[in-house]
């Protein structure tokens, strides 16, 4: 189908008519005021004598004006739509609600709401109204950056069609897809099938104590080994940052040994001129270093470059931390926060202070720059959020000879560090990682929880060699599983999984955990109530739009999900019969957003729905997890 926007065109009615004869399946639309109108009825007439099989006609038109054009349209067979623009805002669902039916009771054969969303909320209340209207007779999505995703989820919430241009230049409205694009989206993709689910699995060690780990190794002036190692993206990005700053790196099986110069020999690589570090697609990697690269150089400038998602993600609050203590930062994008960017110090400031509610991963910077700084530098870090990855970051400094001092003050918490305390050569295991453990963990409880749509219960399943008592954010789920109702027994190096009854919904705040909102999310949609899960604040920032991410892959297969404020509300789809979800509409792909943790997250889903699902691509989990479809070939 074709859209004839006739009041951009500058056609006239004969002309009109002439264009529709030769393309007859088209939608005739003209954007009237009421002085437009005359002209836009005789264009209407003249598009219907030729065959036009659908018309356009505003809500906001008059009613004489409407009520011809509908008539003449449903006299020739032409079916109907009545639109409704707002281009400043997205009212309420309820408002919504009622504009939709007003546009039915007016005569529409469809009715097309069209807003314009500032947040990624509104896009969710948008796309909220296919709970309420059979799917097929409505049109509803909105325009703006933040509104895009819901213009492809349409489609796949039942939507007849939505609206592309033929070109990016040739854009009628914000945010609108080129037919290229879309058709992209909405087709190919590969496979989302997991072979089976193993009764045991052994993880591999956590990539956020790999980082921080390799960073303090290579301030660490000597050699230093580390235990337990395994490769993936980012860890291997840390790595390659090591070698460009002048450390030797060896790996032996799971043992690294880092030999380094230590501080003083990256000081001076760093104030050489044209120097440039690659911090590969890891935004901790990133976050630690740019604080580090500030105190350790005079005067002169460092480029900061990435791949991959790494440069579309806003760096705000590192570019303001660093700006605050007298460094240099000129970054990229429309916000000058962005990679590629530019790092120059010193760091001037001695008694630092920062707004540590939006990203711990600055804060953790700013701690492993202690060392670096003269002595009795503090670090005050009011409203910190995620506190067991800053615990985490005083544990591995503290093997490495940089023992933090933390003491509460008001609002926040003050770092300093001990007088003469430096980076020392440190032997040290890494544990498991509790993230990549927890799609297992779900998977498991899910599994083991009600009749598991008869697929997978039976027996037990086993998380083995996995550490309690870390200091890693998402060990806690094991505990909110249990708060479901999931039958977990720990002993020593192993966590079994039985049989327990349908699981319970959730209430979590995960503003300390991010990472486990998209695993905790899964298990909602299999729960037997509605679950609310809060902290999507800290999810904007992430490799995807998290909240964007999650909200519509999890609406198009189905889920019943909203954004409510600063958190999900999930309705469990658990029932006698087994869970109820299916694929997208017409088979389309589900979208990884190029982020691994939506990957493995939807893999998690596919277990449990029934039917074939298919993604745009896998290879994300190679940032965190290159083994993880792996483990699914066995038993």
């Amino acid at each position: 189908m074709v859209e004839l926007r006739a009041d951009l065109a500058g056609f006239s009615p004969a002309e009109v008519g002439e264009v529709v004869s030769q393309h007859p399946n088209v939608m005739i639309t003209w954007h009237t005021t009421p002085e437009s109108e005359p002209e836009a009825e005789r264009a209407v007439e003249a598009a219907l004598a030729a065959g036009a099989r659908w018309v356009d006609v505003e809500i906001h038109a008059t009613e004489g004006y409407r009520q011809r054009v509908i008539e003449k349209a449903h006299g020739v067979g032409a079916k109907v739509i009545i639109s409704y623009h707002n281009y400043s805002a997205t009212p309420s669902l309820e408002e919504l609600i009622a504009t939709t039916e007003r546009c039915f009771s007016l005569g529409a054969d469809i009715a097309k709401v069209i807003t314009t969303a500032h947040t990624t909320a509104e896009g969710a209340t948008i796309a909220t109204l296919y709970n309420h209207f059979q799917s097929n007779r409505l049109i509803a999505f909105a325009m703006g950056a933040e509104g895009v995703f819901t213009r492809r989820l349409s489609l796949l919430l039942g939507a007849p069609w939505t609206y592309v241009a033929p070109t990016a230049e040739l854009a009628t409205a914000p945010g609108q897809f080129t037919a290229e694009a879309l058709g992209a989206m909405l087709s190919g993709g590969e496979p989302l099938a997991l072979p089976a689910l193993p009764s045991r699995v052994t993880i591999p060690a956590t990539k956020s104590a790999a980082q921080r780990a390799i960073v303090c190794a290579m301030l660490a002036e000597g050699e230093s080994t580390i235990e337990g190692f395994a490769a993936c993206g980012d860890s291997l990005g840390a790595l390659r940052v090591a070698e460009a700053l002048g450390c030797k790196v060896e790996q032996q099986g799971d043992t690294l040994r880092i030999v380094s110069g230590g501080a003083q020999q990256i000081r001076t690589i760093l104030n050489r001129p044209n120097v440039a570090i690659d911090t590969a697609e890891s935004g901790l990697l990133t976050r630690l270093l740019l604080p580090l690269v500030a105190a350790l150089t005079d005067n002169c400038e460092v480029h900061i470059t990435g791949h991959g998602t790494l440069p579309q993600r806003s760096l705000v609050e590192s570019v303001e931390a660093l700006r605050s203590v007298g460094a240099e930062v000129r970054g990229s994008g429309e916000d000058g926060c962005r990679i590629p960017m530019v790092v120059g110090g010193p760091i001037r400031e001695r008694n630092i202070t920062i707004d540590g509610s939006r990203s711990s991963q600055v804060a953790s910077g700013l701690m492993m720059a202690l060392p670096l700084l003269p002595t009795g530098t503090s670090l005050t870090i009011n409203n910190p959020t995620s506190l067991p990855y800053l615990h985490l970051t005083e544990q591995v400094m503290g093997s490495f000879g940089c023992v933090l001092t933390r003491r509460e003050v008001p609002g926040g918490l003050q770092y300093t560090l001990a007088p003469q305390a430096h980076y020392t050569p440190a032997s040290l295991r890494l544990e498991s990682d509790w993230s990549s453990a927890g799609y297992f963990a779900a998977a498991y409880a899910l599994a083991q929880s009600g009749e598991a749509g008869g697929k997978l219960q039976g027996g037990e399943y086993t998380l083995e060699g996995m550490s309690r008592g870390t200091a890693q954010a998402d060990e806690v789920l094991i505990d909110i599983l249990k708060g479901c109702g999931a039958n977990i027994v720990e002993s020593e190096g192993a966590i079994r999984f039985l049989p327990s009854e349908v699981l319970a919904p959730m209430d979590v705040d995960a503003s300390n955990f991010p990472d486990l909102i998209p695993t905790l999310s899964v298990v909602a949609l299999f729960t037997g109530g509605t679950s609310r899960i809060s902290g999507l604040h800290r999810l904007g920032a992430k490799e995807s739009n998290r909240t964007e991410a999650l909200f519509s892959e999890l609406k198009a297969l189905g889920a019943r999900i909203a954004i409510e404020g600063d958190s999900f509300t999930i309705e469990g789809t658990h029932s006698g019969e087994g869970y109820c979800l299916h694929a997208p509409l017409g088979g389309a792909p589900l979208r990884s957003y190029g982020d691994h943790r939506m990957v493995m997250s939807l893999a998690i889903v596919s277990l449990f729905v029934g039917v074939p699902l298919a993604i745009d691509s896998t290879t994300a989990v190679g940032k965190s997890f290159p083994t993880f479809f792996d483990k699914f070939n066995t038993k």
